[in-house]
């Protein structure tokens, strides 16, 4: 199994604000793409080649009453910066968008996608074996607050 020990910062920062007032989290855990894998549907063949390497995707984002500027600077704080990669950059007039990439051996680790404005901000964590257009493909399958980003990242 995939380990993330150096992220333990990223992981303490989930488990403190999930199912708090005014944040909204979701995990996918690899058992979760493993049961699709015994759904008998044709059209969930491409889904499950584009999951299949990967161990979990975390989502944790703010709703109403949470500053997101405060909250996007407390995600990049606890991000281990030596070990990311800048990947790429999206800067908007009310926000910023972010993805990082931890590689090993040359091959994307992890994914992190931090967006930033006033109203919101949100993180999304994937870790498993990772090539941009699976995360295109994750997020063209997936209707969740954010991975519109990663759908524009994958086609770049």
């Amino acid at each position: 199994m995939f380990t993330c020990a150096q992220n333990k910062a990223i992981d303490q920062l989930f488990q403190k604000y999930s199912g708090k007032e005014g944040f909204s989290s979701v995990v996918i855990t690899k058992n979760m793409f493993q049961l699709f894998a015994n759904v008998d549907n044709p059209e969930n063949d491409d889904f499950l080649k584009t999951v299949k390497n990967l161990e979990f995707i975390k989502i944790l984002s703010t709703q109403g009453g949470v500053d997101g500027k405060v909250f996007y600077q407390e995600i990049l704080s606890v991000i281990p910066a030596k070990d990311y990669k800048e990947l790429m950059v999206v800067q908007e007039a009310d926000k910023q968008v972010k993805f990082l990439t931890l590689e090993k051996d040359g091959v994307i680790r992890e994914l992190l996608m931090v967006s930033g404005g006033k109203e919101e901000s949100t993180l999304i964590w994937m870790a498993g074996i990772i090539d941009m257009k699976t995360v295109a493909k994750i997020a063209q399958s997936v209707n969740i607050e954010g991975m519109d980003s990663l759908e524009k990242a994958g086609k770049k």
